[in-house]
């Protein structure tokens, strides 16, 4: 059983500046930007205690972990501190761009207009840990030789009410961080920096685009095109047989790639209450950075951890839409859509054993896998029905389909459920809004390893109250049906996490000056 108690700070900065141009048949804009966010965990305090026990795990109860100790979880003066750690991280992410907007009024009949574009951008993000040394029972958990008993506390009220039975994770000794903080303050905590987490990587990109607006009586279209450059570094100590580094060699993975992205949108007015829509293009989204970096974070005391792959290549896919929007009365919209997404690779997560600090471990690294198809259907409709009150629903079916690389077996498309519905009901008048909105979605794949969502619907709501022209008071709560989320690895007996979120209400004021 782990006690943690952190002292945590992020700073976040940012700056935008734009330029707006007119002139006879030119509208030209320029913009700079910067972010920079930095922080992290000064200290971050880690207190385990165990007790030499049998125990039993069942989860034969769907949503329900059951366990069972030889020695009870509430006899604390048996469970004695084992480990005493203060760790440390600190990481920074750092944002520059530039931009030029171009539009020229061609002033031709079926030509509206000509635009084009430049976007230069620098993404930076460095991350490193500071890492507690000698914390076990040969070391710093010996000079205090605590137990549960001596630093006791009130257990959480309605602790997991909602989830399983009695015997569900429930029942233990709880601890009072402040007074076990105080004992800690006096060890003679040491620490090195965590070799194999630290990282840096910088990813600059130039991307230009040309596009042609075009426009007739009934209809409306552009097509263009988009050019981006990536160009990638990422920099991590890696193990080495080489002695003179201690065994790690800080190195550079470089890469670079260009994609031609050609799109094309149309807008038909069939009639004043009828439009269709079709659009087709060739997209691209890069890797997250915790996927790219080039290091391994891992739990010495597990044996297992995950890392990245600065190899990864970006998700490319071309896709088709096609809709139909009837506008059947004021405030008013019923529509179908179609739409279809080929995706060249998948990330997916190879387990294996790697050596670290001379452990074996269980190490996930993401790969670009098989590609795949995701297809579907919406459905939506809006509709103001009397006196201030409405409804908006919409419906989404997916289908998809792909081939696990690993396996060669088939699997679910990571973040998309097969169904998924809203419905939005409100009232709103000169002085008052109301609206609640239930959203639901079945099972998807995580992305992440092999571990699959369940099934969740979660109800929310607001309030807005128009003080006057300028003030609004506004109530939001989230929520409200109190669902659980649930997640699981291969099956529903397999449970990798159960939360109860709870319920947030936010009361808040606006004004406009």
């Amino acid at each position: 059983m782990e006690a943690i108690w952190r002292k945590s700070q992020i700073d976040t900065s940012s700056i935008q500046l734009e330029l707006s141009q007119s002139i006879p048949r030119w509208q030209n804009q320029y913009r700079f930007g910067f972010t920079h966010g930095g922080g992290g965990t000064s200290e971050d305090f880690t207190s385990q205690f165990s007790a030499n026990t049998d125990y039993s795990v069942s989860t034969e109860q769907h949503k329900n972990i059951v366990v069972n100790y030889a020695i009870s979880p509430l006899d604390a003066a048996q469970w004695r501190l084992t480990e005493a750690r203060k760790d440390a991280q600190d990481a920074t992410d750092s944002l520059v761009y530039m931009q030029a907007d171009f539009n020229y009024e061609l002033m031709h009949k079926a030509l509206s207009d000509l635009q084009f574009g430049i976007k230069i951008k620098q993404h930076t993000r460095e991350f490193s840990r500071l890492r507690s040394l000698d914390g076990g029972l040969n070391g710093l958990a010996s000079i205090i030789a605590t137990n549960l008993a001596e630093h006791p506390a009130a257990f959480v009220d309605n602790y997991l009410s909602q989830i399983g039975n009695h015997e569900t994770l429930k029942l233990y000794s709880f601890v009072d961080i402040e007074s076990l903080s105080q004992e800690f303050s006096t060890l003679p905590f040491k620490q090195e920096i965590e070799t194999a987490s630290r990282f840096d990587i910088q990813e600059q990109s130039l991307a230009g685009y040309l596009k042609l607006l075009l426009e007739g009586d009934n209809y409306r279209a552009n097509i263009g095109v988009r050019i981006v450059n990536t160009w990638q570094d990422a920099s991590a100590f890696k193990q080495t047989d080489s002695q003179d580094s201690n065994g790690f060699e800080w190195l550079t993975d470089e890469k670079s790639y260009t994609d031609i992205l050609p799109s094309a949108n149309v807008k038909f007015d069939i009639n004043d209450d009828l439009v269709a829509r079709f659009s087709v293009a060739r997209v691209m989204s890069r890797a997250q950075f915790h996927h790219l970096m080039p290091s391994t974070n891992y739990n010495v005391t597990q044996a297992q951890g995950q890392g990245g792959n600065p190899n990864l290549d970006p998700y490319r896919a071309t896709q088709f839409d096609a809709g139909l929007e009837w506008y059947f009365e004021e405030s008013a919209l019923a529509s179908l859509a179609i739409f279809n997404k080929d995706v060249e690779s998948f990330i997916e997560f190879k387990r294996q054993q790697e050596t670290h600090e001379g452990i074996i471990m269980s190490i996930d690294r993401p790969i670009n896998g098989n590609g795949g198809s995701v297809r579907g259907l919406e459905l939506s409709y809006q509709q103001h029905l009397f006196n201030g009150f409405g409804v908006i629903a919409n419906y989404t079916f997916v289908d998809g389909n792909r081939t696990q690389h690993l396996t060669e077996t088939s699997a679910l498309i990571p973040g998309t459920s097969k169904h998924s519905f809203n419905i939005t009901s409100y009232y709103e008048n000169h002085w008052l809004s109301i609206r609640f909105a239930y959203n639901y979605r079945t099972k998807f794949a995580t992305g992440i390893g092999e571990v699959t969502m369940d099934d969740y619907g979660q109800l929310d709501g607001n309030v807005t109250v128009s003080v006057n022209d300028k003030t609004d008071i506004v109530f939001e709560f989230i929520n409200l049906n109190n669902e659980i989320s649930y997640t699981y690895e291969r099956n529903q007996f397999a449970p990798t996490g159960i939360y109860a979120n709870g319920r947030r209400f936010y009361l808040g004021a606006r004004y406009q000056f």
